[in-house]
């Protein structure tokens, strides 16, 4: 049961990191969407294609993140193992 626990937690924490990562990144991509549109270009149209940009952003670097996280976790788990079976 621990360990459905902790995977959940971790999926927990790789969403919170995603929200985050693109609440951060979505004024700086509102501002380059209406930095590099025309003038006439409709203000919703800005809006939402900077929150375009920053999701995917925010896609980019929670998977980056979760990646090493990941692996870091799975080395752990390795030695985990291998120190289980020195023991027996």
């Amino acid at each position: 049961m621990a360990k459905s626990s902790k995977k959940r937690r971790q999926d927990t924490v790789e969403w919170i990191f995603w929200g985050v990562a693109t609440a951060v990144l979505a004024g700086p991509c509102i501002y380059l969407a209406y930095e590099i549109t025309y003038e006439r270009t409709h203000a919703g149209v800005k809006v939402m294609m900077g929150l375009v940009m920053a999701l995917v952003g925010g896609s980019l670097a929670s998977w980056a993140v979760n990646s090493v996280l990941q692996r870091r976790y799975r080395k752990r788990a390795m030695a985990e193992r291998k120190e289980a079976k020195k023991r027996r």
